[in-house]
């Protein structure tokens, strides 16, 4: 039997989200922890090294930097931008995907629902909602299940 769930695909729909912003903050730690040990930051300016260097901002060094802080930079320009991209699409599918799937559904069960004439509309899908469901499709009988635990359908 076809259903309608108003809820999205079985399975977390946040996982690439939170996997993402796990990863960006792991990076924004070793980043800093990156500037701390190879060119001596203070906290504050390897968080804020970090933080522009990932955003792209380039608002500029606090410090010159040597030869291997700026292969630093470049690896970590590399990681932020991937993982910050990454993380931007996982949360714009999660809400486009989300709201197109509703809205496509939502359409096709109008259109069908619009096209039943003479149908039978049985309340709920327990014990007996299931046997009056089977006599019907026996019968090819059109009917409509209402039903509010989607796991009954």
């Amino acid at each position: 039997m076809r259903t309608w769930n108003d809820h999205g695909p079985e399975g977390n729909r946040y996982g690439h989200v939170v996997t993402g912003s796990l990863l960006l903050l792991a990076t924004i730690v070793l980043g800093s922890v990156g500037f701390m040990l190879i060119e001596r930051f203070t906290p504050l300016e390897a968080l804020y090294m970090t933080m522009i260097t990932i955003s792209t901002v380039g608002f500029g060094e606090v410090h010159s930097l040597s030869p291997l802080g700026r292969v630093f930079v470049i690896v970590l320009i590399v990681v932020g931008l991937g993982l910050v991209t990454y993380t931007a699409g996982a949360l714009a599918g999660l809400f486009f995907e989300g709201q197109l799937r509703k809205l496509v559904g939502r359409r096709m069960m109008q259109r069908e629902l619009d096209g039943l004439r003479d149908h039978f509309i049985v309340c709920g899908y327990g014990r007996m909602g299931r046997i009056i469901c089977e006599e019907l499709a026996e019968e090819g009988k059109p009917f409509v299940v209402i039903t509010l635990d989607q796991e009954e359908a």
